[in-house]
């Protein structure tokens, strides 16, 4: 019913070892910057963007590639972003998912994620453009915390 998750075009240390062979090239200095903030797994560059807000606002850092599972142990939902000890999924839905069709689908996968036991945090792009980082690192941190998280980092 839901995509499966993709396989990443290049891992973090594939990436690394390209900004090493091509020292030179223009934008290599900026891109190695970047890498300790690439993890792989992310769909988008929006989806970065919440990432790396949620982490810079002191919550645990999400995982990416999660498969919530249903009791058979088949994939139910593959959320954008998780915590699985909190069971909390976060769904970024850009702008594709107010086309036509599209909305029935993403009924269907909140659905599935709350009968498998876990609370779904939707940010769209619309709410990121009207409200700002801050206001979805407000709506994630509000979930962890009624889902048990005492409002410190995990350590390690």
């Amino acid at each position: 019913m839901f995509a499966e998750k993709r396989e990443a075009l290049a891992s973090v240390e594939e990436l690394s070892q390209m900004l090493t062979t091509h020292c030179r090239s223009r934008g290599v200095c900026t891109a190695r910057k970047a890498l300790p903030l690439v993890r792989e797994g992310c769909d988008s560059a929006p989806e970065t963007m919440l990432r790396l807000a949620l982490v810079r606002a002191g919550l645990p850092e999400p995982v990416l590639g999660w498969v919530i599972t249903d009791e058979a142990g088949g994939h139910v939902v593959w959320p954008d972003l998780a915590y699985p000890n909190y069971k909390v999924a976060i769904q970024y839905d850009g702008a594709h998912h107010f086309e036509r069709g599209r909305q029935e689908l993403d009924i269907a996968r909140n659905e599935a994620t709350v009968r498998a036991g876990w609370t779904q945090v939707i940010i769209t792009a619309r709410f990121m453009d009207a409200f700002g980082s801050a206001a979805a690192v407000v709506k994630v941190r509000d979930a962890l915390m009624r889902n048990g998280w005492d409002g410190r980092r995990p350590v390690g």
